[in-house]
């Protein structure tokens, strides 16, 4: 494999599910605009993941909430720079950028499940508010023009912190600027979906339900039972490309034309094949219609194999090898590379997983092995191991050795152990 092509300019972000489920089709400006929002949340998601580790389940699964006893918090107004909208230089002045933010981010809204089942659209942003600076001009016709001070301050509906911001719908791992990369309205919403669906299946080949990935794009209404929503007069409430080779043409084919053209630009992670007749599967074998799945051949670019190969990857590979050679396996190179290629992508475990106490002692012993440093060793010694915890360890430990656990490199060995280096999932349990 010749060398990787990497875009140094890339940023990569980790986006709640939940803020990426729009309610219909939007713009790229519009969807570059939740991204960018996206990336001035970081520091809180990464604290969301800190004090997870630390807590567990005495942590809340929302992003503002610090524990579940604690009432939700005010999310934190985001100031963003003019320039990481990418308006175009037309909007030149405060009154032309003000009706054009305006009108692309209060109208922005998601679809939020509710208790019952339902779903309820609401609105992404309460207010947006652009400073101007006293720099004004008067135009020789008696016109005042106000200057802008260069950044726009949006303010999070408060009702949809718990919503929006639910962590148990798992989050994605991905570049922050595709909807900037992108030329296609569908590709950046396309993209999320897949890396999403990758992360479910833990496979290059994705099986995907057509009718919810065709919601999740904005381009039908589905009822509570997953059919498509009927009107009063039995009509669709909404279903853009109503024939499949209208979407098969004008979605499929043209996302995946647009992500090739962005891969020959180092700007994606992952493409997907070109379909054949038998990635569409239909209900009783029928072969007209929508189908009920689509399979989707995914790849990883050179940018997305470099991402995630970490340059601890040959440690990663000579103890996962180690591994497999006590237990009598030979795994090739691509192989290994196949379980590395999703530990980026997180799901958050299920509360309810219990712990398996009746194997895991002997990974646990080799792990052990290969610890070195006399201080991890006497850490570990410390610790009582109990058992398997959602395929990782679960400890008994005090409160500071549980941290040190996290803190001493140990935990960093363990990801390289279990193969998930760049996963937030946690490789200790606290039992």
């Amino acid at each position: 494999m010749s060398d990787p092509k990497v875009n140094k300019n890339l940023v990569w972000i980790n986006t709640p599910f939940s803020l990426t489920k729009l309610d219909k089709q939007y713009t790229l400006l519009q969807q570059n605009i939740l991204m960018v929002a996206s990336i001035h949340l970081q520091k809180y998601v990464e604290e969301y993941f800190t004090e997870k580790r630390v807590l567990g389940d005495s942590r809340s699964d929302y992003l503002f909430e610090k524990g579940i006893e604690h009432a939700v918090m005010e999310i934190p107004p985001i100031i963003i720079d003019i320039k990481d909208f990418q308006v175009s230089t037309e909007f030149h002045n405060y009154k032309n950028l003000r009706d054009t933010l305006k009108n692309d981010i209060l109208n922005l809204s998601v679809r939020v499940k509710m208790d019952n089942n339902t779903e309820k659209i609401q609105h992404v942003f309460s207010n947006i508010e652009i400073p101007t600076t006293q720099k004004g001009y008067t135009k020789s016709d008696g016109e005042k023009v106000e200057r802008i001070k260069g950044e726009v301050i949006l303010e999070i509906d408060p009702k949809l912190t718990m919503s929006l911001f639910d962590m148990r719908q798992g989050y994605i791992h991905h570049i922050s600027m595709i909807a900037k990369y992108s030329k296609k309205v569908n590709t950046p919403r396309l993209y999320i979906y897949l890396l999403r669906q990758m992360g479910l299946d833990k496979c290059l080949d994705v099986k995907v339900e057509f009718l919810p990935m065709k919601q999740y794009l904005g381009l039908v209404e589905l009822d509570e039972h997953g059919n498509i929503l009927l009107d009063d007069k039995g009509e669709p409430v909404m279903n853009k490309y109503p024939k499949f080779s209208q979407f098969r043409k004008q979605v499929l084919d043209v996302v995946r034309e647009d992500l090739n053209r962005m891969a020959s630009r180092s700007e994606t992670d992952i493409v997907f094949d070109e379909f054949s007749d038998e990635d569409f599967i239909y209900r009783n074998g029928k072969c007209k219609g929508d189908p009920e799945y689509i399979v989707f051949h995914i790849k990883r670019t050179d940018v997305g194999i470099n991402h995630i190969g970490d340059k601890d990857a040959d440690i990663a590979r000579r103890l996962n090898e180690k591994i497999n050679r006590s237990k009598g396996k030979k795994v090739s190179e691509d192989n290994m590379l196949q379980g590395d290629l999703f530990a980026h992508v997180y799901q958050n475990p299920d509360k309810k997983i219990e712990v398996d106490t009746t194997h895991g002692s002997e990974q646990w012993n080799q792990f052990v092995s290969m610890v070195h440093d006399d201080n991890q060793i006497a850490l570990l010694k410390r610790c009582k191991f109990i058992g398997i915890k959602n395929d990782r360890f679960c400890v008994a430990a005090s409160d500071y050795d549980f941290v040190a656990l996290k803190t001493s490199g140990l935990e960093r060995l363990a990801q390289e152990f279990f193969n998930c280096v760049g996963s937030f999932m946690p490789v200790f349990y606290r039992a």
